[in-house]
């Protein structure tokens, strides 16, 4: 049986087979639409500060260099606004694609979703990167000084207490 009379069968059969046949146009799904390379850098940097602000949230210390180690609340705080900006950035688009579907406006193309998307991530992600820096800082003049490389300077003249 000729490969060119498979349409037809499956037709006559009730399948669908425009998945299987490349001569029938399909509509691309969500997953086959091209990822922009600014969504691409968008979503690496954005992964990047959530990682940094996962394991600042975990550990709860930042070394700042020429200073000090800062510990503290404010610092798990700082690591969490660090988390924010991807889901934040995902939320707006959410609400904006709604916005446009209940005036009854064409919908957009994945390409300028992305795009906008990408664009507000990065927007929230420098904020969210200038409030933890912020939130790091005040916690380094308002907390109690470290232990880090003070012990030369408190350490007591005479050795072994005589």
């Amino acid at each position: 049986m000729p490969l060119a009379a498979l349409p037809e069968l499956a037709a006559r059969d009730g399948v669908d087979c425009r998945a299987t046949d490349p001569t029938h146009n399909r509509v691309a799904s969500a997953s086959e639409t091209p990822e922009s390379p600014m969504a691409d850098f968008s979503n690496l940097v954005t992964g990047f500060a959530a990682a940094i602000g996962l394991v600042v949230m975990a550990v709860g210390r930042v070394v700042i260099p020429g200073r000090r180690t800062v510990r503290g609340v404010l610092v798990r705080l700082a690591g969490a606004v660090l988390l924010l900006p991807w889901p934040a950035s995902q939320g707006i688009a959410l609400l904006a694609q709604a916005a446009r579907e209940v005036d009854g406006s064409p919908p957009d193309k994945p390409e300028t979703v992305q795009l906008i998307t990408a664009f507000v991530q990065l927007v929230l992600l420098f904020w969210a990167g200038v409030i933890s820096l912020g939130m790091t800082l005040v916690a380094s003049t308002l907390g109690r000084p470290s232990r880090r490389g003070q012990s030369d300077r408190t350490a007591s003249p005479r050795p072994y207490g005589r």
